[in-house]
């Protein structure tokens, strides 16, 4: 393995980016004639990577979809013409529970 971690790190985002299969990935090392053990950790590596940027999004989701339903019942209990107590209470409160869950499928995906 190259002696340079910023180089391998730089290497697997590419290859995150180009949204390269396990498979592909293992192939390309293979054809840089890396040992086997090599490839493990490397593979091991790309897959840990490409986790904490999925867990990564889906928290930050789980956030937004939660400060959206915040605001839907601020805005419901503040707001007193019935038409827009209801667009907020079940219009963006949904929005909120569709972003939430959203993020809850990244992160289990």
């Amino acid at each position: 393995m190259n002696t340079n971690s910023e180089f391998d790190l730089n290497k697997l985002n590419t290859w995150i980016k180009l949204n390269y299969s396990e498979e592909t990935v293992r192939n390309k090392l293979i054809g840089q004639s890396l040992q086997e053990i090599e490839i493990e950790k490397y593979l091991d590596e790309y897959r840990k990577v490409k986790s904490s940027k999925k867990f990564t999004h889906g928290f930050s989701m789980i956030g937004i979809g939660g400060f959206i339903g915040l605001i839907a019942c601020i805005l419901s209990m503040i707001i007193e013409h019935p038409h827009w107590n209801s667009v907020f209470l079940y219009g963006a409160t949904s929005l909120g529970v569709i972003v939430v869950m959203y993020g809850l499928y990244q992160i289990f995906e």
